[in-house]
């Protein structure tokens, strides 16, 4: 995602919130904001969903522009400092 890349992966556990919200339910894979999501274990909704992946062009470009714009808003060197600082100063609210 950091790199602008569309991703595919099982929509399982945090992958999910990773993906974002479905933007449209195709047979056996959901296309969401930031990537497409298959069930895990079904190897044909992942063939299928890398297929549609590879003959849409426009979809890639956008779901990496949107996963690259996520990461760097949720995932920056910056914030994850700061989050760090923060949890130490609220482990010794004295310092």
């Amino acid at each position: 995602m950091a790199n602008s890349r569309a991703v595919i992966s099982t929509a399982v556990g945090g992958v999910v919130d990773l993906l974002g919200e479905i933007v449209e339910n195709k047979k056996d894979f959901q296309i969401c904001e930031r990537g497409i999501g298959v069930v895990s274990g079904d190897a044909d909704a992942l063939f299928n969903g890398l297929i549609h992946l590879a003959k849409e062009e426009d979809l890639r470009k956008t779901l990496g522009a949107n996963g690259k714009e996520f990461v760097l808003n949720n995932y920056s060197k910056a914030r994850l400092t700061k989050d760090i600082i923060n949890l130490y100063r609220n482990l010794n609210p004295n310092s």
